[in-house]
């Protein structure tokens, strides 16, 4: 697992996070990461998580945010809060590189998720905006995840379905819903 002050690198597109409270020093309560992202990066697409509040704050550069529904832009210093089960997507905006710091509460396995991209980003295992290329290791990664983060496209449902049975199957054939980052 990260460890406190620890960054991982997404050497495909430049993201980085730092891990600033982690859910073992925090006993679950919360993860609070930074997270770099260079201009033009695609940033991950519009998701909910059922269980957990996401609080971000833009350190440097700015931010377009869209929570449940409403967009606007946010600069150094400002906040914002997608409730649980509350659709939100942020964006780079401009040509400065973002950086925002989050805050999810509770935490649940959302730290493991990160660190599973990041870990398969540097083996190579993921296309550039850090999605895993092979499908089976996709589904058994939601599968280790399961209920805590959705897209809002396809209907949740479907990717229950993939989580579910083919995250199952993903794990018959050796895959694994946690990656650990190596350095």
């Amino acid at each position: 697992m990260a460890k406190l002050d620890e960054v991982f690198e997404n050497p495909h597109n430049g993201n980085k996070i730092q891990f600033l409270i982690t859910a073992t020093e925090s006993k679950g309560e919360v993860l609070k990461v930074k997270i770099w992202t260079p201009a033009n990066v695609p940033m991950p697409p519009e998701h909910i998580h059922p269980l957990q509040t996401d609080a971000m704050e833009v350190v440097q550069g700015q931010m377009r945010v869209k929570v449940n529904g409403h967009e606007q832009v946010l600069s150094v210093g400002q906040k914002i809060v997608a409730p649980k089960n509350t659709p939100h997507q942020t964006w780079a905006e401009g040509s400065e590189e973002l950086i925002v710091v989050h805050e999810i509460k509770p935490a649940l396995k959302t730290e493991s998720f990160f660190e599973t991209q990041f870990a398969l980003a540097a083996q190579g295992k993921s296309d550039a905006n850090g999605v895993p290329k092979n499908f089976l290791q996709f589904a058994t990664i939601l599968n280790e995840n399961y209920g805590e983060i959705f897209v809002t496209n396809p209907p949740v449902p479907v990717q229950k379905f993939v989580a579910q049975v083919i995250g199952r199957l993903g794990r018959l054939f050796g895959y694994k819903g946690f990656v650990p980052f190596q350095k």
